[in-house]
């Protein structure tokens, strides 16, 4: 706001622009006129907006008799300045690279509302907070600060979950998905698989999966099933039945759109491998066959969909992509690259049952298409590098995918170096050390886990 012009003189030399002794109560030039003297030898204040300082940095500065009063954050509670901080970490920004709101799901911006509520969810907001203020920092080294109030938040979530009430919440559930973050932001998982996904699904299952009339917990829900999903392919801790994994993908917005009819196609991939492992034991041929057929059928399906998802890609102009405004082009090209990720998944799934009688020259063409397949989401992955580290997260699981395909070694050693100039990136920004080793230890996992021999 404007400042009061320093001095003491009393307002009627002021606005006459007239020099003033500044006696008091009334200067020599009010008292000849014969005018009302106000404000003469009294001291003013200038209130300035303390840009960037916290309540505790307030301070008061004299210059040329004026006092300034620089004012801090105005008086407020924990819970106002947990909104205030959690509106500004979660704003939607122009640039992806470490937007959380464009990353990671909508359902971010009506948490504050919620807040003040559930303990849980107070925690993990502010540790999401601390989290993501130290990975943008690009500081190389995770912030203790944001260690700490990670802690906080599992014991929140501990305490909340031996809530029979509260451990079925959306607010818990809201709680589970924000930890899920905080884990990738800082590290603390390691180059895995979370292990708040598997809490995320034993929740799920307590809570059942009938359809929630609230609408915050259905953008929660529809935020969680992609983790818990891609996690259940590698997870074996992770177990739900056939109309479990159905429920957990099958909503009215996600039968909408593409990738979501994508996902009801790969949520039956858990339940398809188990089965294939049980009947393999017994010996049950006729059994596998006719889960290959099931799992032949899924993988039509969701072929004819990406074909799709590459015709609305590739009809958005490319020059939107470093533009002010890429959401477009960025949008389009992850739709593209879930769907690769997903149709891959489903590929490997197809060959692990193995070469059907008399068909070796199909299986052969779906080795060949896992190739292509592989070529297309590493050169997608490379074109989506602009928006590292965070906005081209989902690009990571592709590449694990694609490595797994073994016709064609100089490509895997090309998917094998990106994974790990992206792994590296993300680890330096977490502060933590990474060997590629690391990185290769959880490989082997998924070709396990979508194994049915």
């Amino acid at each position: 706001m404007p400042g009061v012009p320093s001095g003491r003189a009393c307002e009627g030399c002021r606005k006459q622009k007239k020099k003033c002794d500044e006696r008091t109560p009334a200067c020599s030039r009010c008292i000849r006129l014969g005018l009302p003297c106000e404000g003469s030898g009294r001291k003013r204040y200038k209130f300035v907006e303390a840009q960037g300082l916290s309540t505790k940095q307030s301070a008061v500065m004299s210059r040329r008799g004026t006092r300034q009063v620089l004012l801090g954050t105005p008086p407020a509670n924990e819970r106002t300045s947990l909104v205030k901080a959690f509106i500004y970490a979660v704003s939607p920004s122009s640039d992806l690279r470490y937007s959380l709101f464009w990353t990671y799901g909508d359902f971010l911006v009506d948490i504050p509302p919620r807040l003040g509520e559930s303990p849980a969810l107070d925690a993990s907001a502010d540790a999401l907070i601390s989290a993501h203020v130290s990975f943008s920092s690009c500081r190389g080294t995770t912030s203790v600060h944001a260690l700490t109030k990670y802690s906080r938040a599992l014991q929140a979530l501990r305490s909340a979950l031996d809530d029979p009430i509260q451990a079925v919440s959306s607010n818990t559930l809201c709680a589970v998905m924000l930890l899920l973050l905080c884990q990738a932001l800082l590290g603390t998982a390691g180059p895995g698989w979370s292990s708040h996904a598997q809490g995320a699904a034993q929740i799920l299952r307590a809570r059942g999966f009938l359809a929630s009339p609230d609408e915050f917990e259905q953008k929660v829900l529809l935020s969680l099933r992609g983790p818990v999903l891609f996690e259940g392919l590698v997870n074996e801790k992770i177990k739900l039945n056939p109309e479990e994994w159905a429920a957990l993908v099958d909503h009215e917005l996600a039968r909408s759109n593409t990738i979501g009819q994508m996902l009801l196609c790969l949520a039956q991939i858990p339940v398809i491998t188990q089965r294939g492992r049980d009947m393999s034991a017994r010996g049950d041929r006729t059994g596998i066959t006719a889960l290959r057929d099931e799992t032949k059928t899924l993988y039509q399906m969701s072929k004819v969909l990406l074909d799709t998802q590459q015709l609305e890609y590739a009809g958005v102009p490319r020059s939107s992509a470093t533009g002010d405004m890429p959401f477009a082009y960025a949008h389009y090209q992850r739709m593209y690259g879930l769907g690769l990720t997903i149709v891959m998944i489903i590929n490997v799934a197809l060959r692990a049952f193995g070469v059907d009688e008399g068909g070796e020259e199909e299986d052969a063409a779906i080795q060949l298409e896992s190739v292509d397949f592989s070529r297309q989401l590493l050169s997608l992955a490379r074109e989506a590098a602009i928006y590292r580290p965070l906005g081209a997260s989902y690009t990571f699981v592709g590449l694990m995918v694609a490595w797994m395909q073994k016709q064609d070694h100089t490509l895997r050693l090309e998917v094998e170096q990106e994974m790990e100039s992206y792994t590296r990136e993300f680890a330096t920004l977490q502060g933590v050390s990474f060997e590629t080793s690391d990185l290769l230890e959880y490989l082997p996992r998924g070709i396990r886990m979508l194994s049915v021999q």
